[in-house]
Parts: structure tokens; sequence; C-alpha cells
């Protein structure tokens, strides 16, 4: 039972009867999806809404969130749209300016 927590923690897993180290999720950089931005606009103290491109609000909410902006605290992604939830008016002007920068 230790060495399975042990290698879980490592980023091991079992597939095919052997032993095998995950690859890390690839995020895409938000800079490399500027071309899929339309927009910002602010809904209130705790919510910034982005606008993209039909289909391309999961890759745009994993890039945000890869972003590691001080006080965003989660995304939600639809189709062309993204909710992001922030901690203050503060976090959510800091998202939107990163968003701004490329548009």
């Amino acid at each position: 039972p230790v060495l399975s927590r042990d290698l879980r923690a490592l980023g091991v897993a079992k597939r095919g009867g052997s032993y095998q180290l995950l690859e890390d999720q690839r995020v895409t950089p938000l800079g490399a999806l500027k071309s899929l931005l339309r927009g910002t606009a602010s809904a209130g103290a705790n919510l910034v809404v982005v606008h993209c491109e039909p289909g391309a609000a999961s890759a745009v909410a994993r890039a945000v969130e890869a972003e590691e902006i001080a006080g965003l605290l989660g995304t939600v992604a639809g189709d062309d749209t993204v909710f992001v939830a922030v901690r203050d008016e503060g976090s959510g002007t800091r998202v939107r300016d990163r968003i701004e920068t490329l548009l």
C-alpha cells in the first residue's frame, strides 16, 4: 500500500500490466490562443466574462488558470464564453488586463 501511494505521488500509474510515468497535462499558453480571444467584461466584483471563438472556451479557460494570476479562484467554460471567478475587484482587473494585452 505504501509503495502505491508513493508511486501515485510521483505520477506513476500501472497501464497494460506495467508501470509508466504519466506525462503532465499539457496546457496551451494563453498567448498562443490570442487569435481565439474576442474580449472581456466585468460582471460584478467577483466575475470576469471572457468571450472567445466558438469551441475555444475550454482551452482558453485552462490557459487562463495556468497563468496563475493572483486572486483567480477558477473558471467555468461554455462554448464561446468563460466565466472567471476572482477573489476581489483587483483580481478581476488583473485578469482583464492580461487578456486585453492579447487582443
